[in-house]
C-alpha cells in the first residue's frame, strides 16, 4: 500500500489518455478493497492502515480531482465511483471537498440528463447532504 499506490495514483498526471485511465482504474480497484475491508479501514479506529489510506486519499489522490471529474469518458465515471466509496466509508471528506470547492461541481452534475448523473453521484450528494460539517444553504 506504501508503495504501489503512490506509484500508481501518480500515473494520472500522464499525457496519454490510456494511461491515466487505467491508472485510476487500478488504484479504484485496490483502494476500494482496502476502504471495505473493516479489518484494513475504519474510520471510527483510525488505526495505522487507516491512517495510511486517509494521507493517500488526501496527499496524492484528492490533488488530481479536478483532471480526473473534467477529462474525457470514463475518467469522469470511475473518478465519482472511487469518491462514492470514499465519502460512503468516512464522512469526514466531505469537508475536504468542500475546501477543494469541488461540492459545488458535483451538486451541477446533479440534474436529471447531465451526463455525469449517475448511481454514484447521489451516493456523493447524499453523503455531502447528510454531513453536519459544512453549510450547504451558503454553497447552493
Amino acid at each position: 500500500m506504501d508503495h504501489l499506490l503512490p506509484v500508481i495514483v501518480k500515473k494520472i498526471e500522464s499525457d496519454s489518455a490510456d494511461v491515466r485511465f487505467q491508472s485510476l482504474k487500478a488504484f479504484t480497484d485496490f483502494i476500494t478493497q482496502y476502504l471495505c475491508d473493516d479489518k484494513i479501514y475504519n474510520s471510527e479506529e483510525n488505526n495505522e492502515s487507516t491512517q495510511a489510506i486517509n494521507e493517500l486519499i488526501l496527499k496524492k489522490l484528492f490533488v488530481h480531482y479536478g483532471l480526473i471529474l473534467t477529462d474525457a469518458d470514463p475518467m469522469p465515471l470511475f473518478g465519482l465511483k472511487l469518491l462514492s466509496v470514499v465519502v460512503e466509508r468516512n464522512s469526514a471528506f466531505v469537508v475536504i471537498l468542500n475546501k477543494l470547492q469541488l461540492i459545488t461541481v458535483l451538486f451541477n452534475y446533479f440534474e436529471v440528463n447531465h451526463p455525469k448523473f449517475n448511481a454514484f453521484t447521489v451516493k456523493i450528494v447524499r453523503a455531502i447532504i447528510q454531513s453536519r460539517e459544512i453549510d450547504l444553504p451558503a454553497l447552493i
